[in-house]
């Protein structure tokens, strides 16, 4: 991936493709013991062909040759470039299935790897797609967790979806206080998917072939955006069906075009002569006259299967008015009704199992029919062409459409379908066999009612817990929500137990990262204080709070929430109230009095060092650095800044990490160490790749165009904030608009053209918190328009604010510089005065704005401030230094508005200063003109001595 440091999953120092030695070395390397030297010594042939690709491929391939044709070169070109994905569309039997076969068999024989796997409409396992296709993997390839190095913990958290891979994770807890827990482990189990498709890439390529992502969960979805992200590089390319006209197919598709360069092939059906073709291939050439094939064509509208079904069964009378699907399903309707009644009512039992069942599972929960019986059952519609056998495994079956299970299972009428779930349930929870609670917990949803709301209820708590450890936190949710929507049911809905469920439910939104988080954590509160429960409380007003901090107005019904909640828990070290204090000082950074948000801060940090918890600790510090934000403290926040980053490191946190550098890099840039700000960017960069979530995708953007706008590439800077607003939003920053505005700002000042940002000014300048800032700014944008008496009239409004601005507050350097500029620009001597007076202390700092800009060394503003009152001997030594400084930064356009500043002192002094006036002049104006300062270049123009 590009800017990332060192071998990655898919680098080639993992393994190297040129080498060609025998098999032999790596099998007795293996049967020795040494499965890392195995795989050092060489590698075996591509594993073989799944079964279920290698099954699909025995039928004959009728047409679609421009189609394979085209997937046969992009496979050639992606084995040169980067990795990929090929979407196939179609409606069910059009042969999508049929078409990724013949092309992951030419693959295949070209020496290429090819892994198969497919969701299922129930989802009752995670990853299902990803789970089947590295099972097939893990089993051609004995021992490739250690030959593809992956680490212990991440190894074991596959293991527990992948028990060929190895001894599963243990369990870890589910609280409230675990999601940075979560989020690691679940970055842990994609980078080792991640790592494990990189090595099956290696030497000839990967296939991976993923069908009917229509029913694909949320945590597949996700894992496959992070494969495609962080397949970038290697020869992989994935190529996933969908059904058309399921629910969420659209949005999903979308989800990944944002995400990934994604080729969509639409099949439709079959034109006459590609169903001639399929008819002769089929029936013999004889039937495949003019007239059946248009009647054919008619009846199907081209559908591949339902062609061959209406071959294998023909229609005793013209069709020519039936629908497609009912037409289809009366097909297999007629030949279901030739089989046994005994080998209808086993169907139909498997039908309720899902699309593949076992022999085993169906003697459970058929125990009034022997294993013969089942098994001749099994026979005939094997003979029928219904089910077949899978490939490879002893006792594994699998409807040969998903069509013929949907026929099956709508069979009976609800009444008896849903006690047929019901029946499954109990004998699945009664057999000896391993059954993932989230079976249990469908078949009895299912079953809810017809008495299966009870055990419904507690299989889908299990369910949900075992979701969150598999980092599956989309499938959590929707086994939280539904046991909320089962409570009523059973008449058990007490406070409690909803109160549980609810704040488990949010807790698993947020790590979903889904909008609604706030909407649990609500009901959750009125929940709380009902039953009088302070850990309760307490975990709803964390949750309320959101994930993470963000300086933001206070909110003052949020913040008397957290003073409840203190009160409640008491005066005792906890690392829950070390929490709830941090929270409540990083919600007060705005209001007074200032000192209180500093004692509750210290309060929080004392605590945590006591406790020596480093999570405790982590959250301490983040509320530490919200309490110093305001300029004067900047030394000691870059301190806690790096502690911060450090505890992350401690702690394995790659969010949290993530979320640390953020900060730091704001108190780097504002203490002026540019150099360190640049390297620790270039960290959050590598993390952000590496987690691929909006929110520090956008924090390492913002900061890209922090750099490049001191440069003086505005064009590019603009560029970067609009890519990085999409983000934002993304995100669920409700802020995101003004944050982009800001962005905007610190590139329209140096051009010269704030003016264009008048109406979002003047907007956001009426509001709460940041509003003073927003007022300082301004009075420039009106200059900028040439409207001087608005300017003056803005300048007035905002100076005589100055008394509600506070200086503890992270916007208050902003703000005070902005209106300092004005002073300058407007010729008040007296307001210059005063602000010279509260800048000089913050000399040696950076005008830092937010995450947006950066206006340079204060230095400079001191030298115009000092101009306008009439001491030029004090404004000669500011400017010099700033000269200096932003000469250090390699800041072109914060040296030539310098250039400027100073010449216009240098010109009422000595000829000599003139003549050197004239030469900053001349830079100024030339580097404003190269460089896009229009607003500079126009001042320089107009200075120079007459």
């Amino acid at each position: 991936m590009e800017g990332r440091s060192g071998p990655g999953p898919f680098s080639p120092e993992l393994g190297s493709r040129d080498s060609a030695p025998s098999v032999e070395g790596p099998a007795r390397a293996y049967a020795a013991g040494r499965p890392d030297a195995a795989w050092a010594e060489g590698a075996w042939g591509p594993p073989a062909l799944p079964t279920a690709v290698a099954r699909a491929d025995e039928a004959p391939f009728v047409g679609r040759t421009a189609v394979l044709r085209g997937l046969q070169e992009r496979w050639q070109d992606d084995r040169r470039t980067a990795a990929g994905l090929v979407v196939v569309t179609g409606e069910p039997g059009i042969g999508k299935t049929r078409l990724a076969a013949r092309f992951a068999a030419g693959v295949h024989a070209g020496g290429g790897v090819v892994l198969c796997g497919r969701a299922d409409e129930e989802n009752v396992w995670p990853y299902q797609a990803f789970v089947e296709a590295l099972r097939h993997y893990a089993v051609q390839r004995p021992g490739v967790v250690a030959a593809a190095r992956v680490p212990a913990p991440a190894a074991r958290a596959l293991a527990a979806l992948i028990p060929e891979l190895g001894e599963p994770a243990p369990p870890q807890p589910t609280g409230r206080g675990h999601e940075h827990d979560h989020d690691r482990n679940r970055h842990q189990l994609f980078e080792a998917v991640v790592r494990l498709l990189g090595h099956a890439a290696r030497p000839a390529g990967l296939l991976l072939v993923l069908e009917d992502l229509q029913w694909a969960d949320a945590p597949t979805m996700l894992l496959l955006r992070h494969v495609l992200r962080r397949g970038e590089g290697s020869r992989l390319l994935v190529l996933a069906t969908f059904r058309d006209r399921e629910p969420g197919e659209a949005g999903r598709l979308a989800d990944l075009e944002r995400d990934a360069e994604v080729q969509t092939v639409h099949l439709g059906g079959f034109g006459p002569a590609e169903a001639a073709d399929l008819v002769a291939a089929r029936a013999g050439r004889e039937a495949a006259d003019t007239e059946s094939i248009r009647r054919l064509c008619d009846v199907t509208g081209g559908n591949p299967f339902f062609i061959e079904e209406l071959l294998r069964s023909p229609p005793p009378g013209p069709d020519r008015g039936l629908h497609v699907p009912p037409a289809v399903k009366q097909v297999i309707g007629r030949r279901l009704d030739q089989l046994p009644h005994a080998a209808v009512e086993t169907l139909t039992l498997a039908a309720v199992l899902g699309s593949e069942f076992d022999l085993t599972t169906l003697e459970v929960v058929a125990p009034e029919r022997g294993q013969d019986e089942l098994i001749d059952s099994l026979e005939a519609a094997v003979a029928a062409g219904l089910v077949y056998e899978v490939p490879g495994e002893v006792d594994r079956f699998a409807f040969a459409h998903a069509l013929v299970r949907e026929t099956l299972y709508e069979r009976p009428i609800a009444s008896r379908r849903l006690r047929l779930h019901h029946r499954v349930a109990e004998a699945l929870e009664i057999s000896p066999l391993v059954v993932h609670p989230a079976e249990l917990a469908h078949h009895y949803f299912q079953a809810r009612a017809v008495g299966g709301a009870d055990k419904a209820i507690m299989y889908s708590l299990e369910a949900g817990a075992a979701a969150q450890r598999a980092h599956a936190y989309e499938a959590a949710v929707e086994h939280y929500e539904r046991v909320l929507a089962l409570l009523p049911l059973v008449g058990r809905d007490d406070a409690e137990a909803r109160c549980d469920v609810v704040l488990s439910l949010g807790a698993a939104r947020w790590q979903a990262s889904q909008p609604d988080a706030r909407e649990a954590f609500a009901q959750a509160l009125e929940l709380a204080r009902a039953l009088g429960s302070p850990d309760r409380l307490a975990r709803t007003a964390l949750g309320l709070g959101g994930r993470f901090y963000a300086p933001v107005a206070t909110d003052l019904g949020y913040a008397k929430l957290l003073d409840e909640v203190l009160d409640g828990l008491g005066r005792g070290d906890s690392a829950l109230r070390v929490r709830v204090l941090a929270r409540l000082a990083e919600n007060l950074v705005f209001a007074e009095p200032a000192d209180r948000t500093l004692e509750l801060a210290d309060e929080a940090l004392g605590m945590a060092r006591r406790l020596a918890e480093p999570a405790a600790l982590a959250a301490a510090l983040m509320g530490r650095h919200a309490a110093l934000l305001p300029a004067e403290h900047a030394p000691e926040r870059r301190r806690i800044g790096e502690e911060m980053v450090a505890v992350a490191g401690e702690l394995d946190d790659a969010e949290l990490g993530a979320l640390a550098r953020h900060w730091l890099l704001y108190d780097l840039a504002e203490v002026g160490e540019l150099d360190e700000a640049r390297r620790r960017h270039g960290e959050l960069e590598r993390i952000a790749g590496e987690l691929q979530q909006p929110l520090y995708r956008h924090a390492a953007l913002a900061w890209r165009g922090v750099w490049t706008g001191l440069m003086g590439r505005f064009d590019e800077a603009e560029r970067l904030a609009r890519d990085a607003v999409g983000l934002a939003e993304r995100a669920g920053d409700r802020d995101a608009q003004m944050h982009f505005t800001a962005q905007l700002v610190a590139v329209r000042r140096e051009q010269g053209r704030l003016d264009e940002l008048l109406a979002p000014i003047e907007r956001f300048a009426s509001g709460d918190a940041d509003a003073a800032a927003w007022r300082s700014i301004l009075p420039l944008a009106h200059l900028d328009a040439g409207e001087r008496a608005r300017a003056q009239d803005a300048y007035d409004s905002a100076f005589a604010d100055r008394t509600l601005t506070r200086r503890a507050s992270m916007l208050w350097l902003t703000a005070t510089a902005a209106l300092c500029e004005a002073a300058c620009e407007l010729d008040d001597p007296d307001g210059a005065q005063r602000l010279y007076g509260e800048l000089l202390p913050l000399a040696d700092q950076l005008v830092q704005w937010t995450f947006t800009g950066n206006g340079g060394s204060v230095q400079r503003l001191l030298g115009r401030a000092a101009a306008v009152t009439g001491r030029g001997d004090d404004a000669r030594e500011h400017f010099e230094a700033a000269l200096a400084r932003h000469a250090e930064l390699q800041a072109p356009a914060l040296l030539t508005r310098t250039r400027c500043d100073y010449a216009q002192l240098l010109l009422h002094g000595t000829p000599a200063d003139h003549r050197r006036a004239d030469r900053f002049l001349g830079a100024a104006e030339a580097a404003a003109r190269r460089l896009g300062m229009t607003g500079i270049a126009r001042r320089a123009r107009g200075t120079g001595l007459t």
